[in-house]
């Protein structure tokens, strides 16, 4: 791309140019990186000593995932439970919402019996928002409780594409931008689109690249405005749209 655009990173107070064009590779097989993940071996780690820059937003604030990952790593919690501990951030994140949102899982009739119970709280925060795999029948669990704000995984790596989801690269991203898109229709306020096994891409910049250009696009046509992307070295990107 010749004409890249510069623009303003006002962290570092320097000018930027935009990120290079990566165009998607589409292959037959997946790239499951044997030199790294034998299968007659321990797996390697291979270390780069890139140096991540830090930059501190204005304004911070904690995104809680206790009903989520949480209760991936013990005994899930009950309905009274989930309700308690809810009440509980809502006191420790205080009047300013420092512990701004909780995320929930809605795939049990438990975690919905508690989504159901932490919102009948009337609680300003922490706000009630849910997680949900890039599919639209785990969609259809957000519009019937009808929350305004959901975040949405999309797998990368060809582990994931190729074996779990059955798909190509093109694919897949044509399928993840699909869902996006029904999400924003619907008028969700918020969609945090989190890009996850980027460590086990074949090409980091390859299907993050494409996703955000057509995630860009699909916010275009449908009025929203796509906040700036994150990342978190390498691994894993997001970006959130803002419904209108």
């Amino acid at each position: 791309m010749i004409n890249r655009s510069v623009h303003m990173n006002y962290h570092t107070n320097l000018l930027e140019l935009e990120e290079h064009m990566y165009p998607l590779v589409d292959v037959e097989t997946p790239n499951v990186f044997h030199n790294l993940f034998p299968y007659t071996e321990i797996p390697k780690i291979a270390f780069n000593d890139r140096i991540v820059p830090h930059h501190m937003p204005d304004d911070i604030w904690i995104t809680d995932t206790t009903f989520r990952d949480g209760q991936q790593s013990r005994a899930p919690y009950s309905t009274e439970q989930i309700v308690t501990i809810y009440d509980y951030l809502h006191k420790l994140g205080g009047p300013a919402g420092k512990i701004r949102q909780s995320e929930f899982f809605l795939y049990s009739k438990k975690d919905r019996d508690a989504v159901y119970k932490c919102l009948e709280r009337g609680y300003k925060f922490p706000e009630v928002t849910s997680w949900i795999r890039a599919s639209k029948k785990d969609f259809e669990l957000v519009k019937d409780i009808g929350l305004k704000e959901t975040g949405i995984l999309v797998s990368c790596s060809d582990y994931h594409i190729f074996y779990k989801m059955k798909m190509t690269r093109k694919q897949a991203m044509e399928h993840y931008l699909s869902v996006i898109r029904e999400c924003l229709e619907t008028g969700l306020k918020e969609l945090p689109v989190t890009e996850e096994n980027l460590t086990q891409m074949a090409s980091y910049r390859n299907l993050t690249h494409q996703l955000t250009e057509g995630i860009t696009a699909v916010a275009e046509n449908l009025n929203s405005t796509l906040q700036g992307l994150t990342t978190n070295g390498e691994i894993e990107q997001a970006a959130t749209i803002y419904g209108h």
